[in-house]
């Protein structure tokens, strides 16, 4: 019974939500093109889409091409976090976190091969450039954390 439940939900968002980047919370889940209530099956937008999205135990965070928002996770006002400033720019990759920062990339221009490794406060602030010209790959750039540190990969 549970097997069938979990394969049910799976395929909603299979259905509904493309191919992101998925979380979960154990309540809601958290992709690409919105949040499904696991209990009520009701769907709702993220303040971006198609968005990649991270959460922890308050927020979900999407980023988007040229936006980085956090939202309460049972809803609420989206707070931008970062945006862009040249329209020539593109967020690319995955995004992570760790207990105090958001991570991502970002490129100069949309036909760009390499990025910036960047992070932003989770409550908002400026952003820090962590590496310059990280090699992008065709799926853009996988990053994560670990404790203190930060790991990066270009995704082909």
């Amino acid at each position: 019974m549970r097997r069938r439940a979990e394969e049910r939900r799976r395929k909603l968002v299979e259905k509904e939500g493309g191919s992101g980047q998925i979380a979960s919370d154990g309540r809601r889940l958290f992709w690409s093109e919105g949040v499904l209530d696991l209990s009520t099956r009701v769907r709702a937008p993220l303040p971006v889409s198609p968005a990649l999205v991270a959460i922890d135990r308050d927020f979900v965070y999407a980023l988007g091409p040229s936006t980085l928002v956090r939202s309460p996770k049972g809803g609420g006002q989206a707070e931008t976090l970062y945006a862009l400033t040249s329209t020539r720019a593109i967020l690319v990759g995955r995004i992570a976190l760790d207990e105090s920062f958001v991570y991502f990339a970002e490129t100069a221009t949309h036909a760009s091969l390499h990025a910036n490794l960047e992070r932003v406060p989770k409550s908002g602030g400026g952003v820090e450039v962590l590496q310059r010209d990280v090699g992008v790959g065709y799926r853009g750039v996988a990053i994560a954390t670990l404790g203190a540190s930060v790991f990066y990969a270009s995704v082909r």
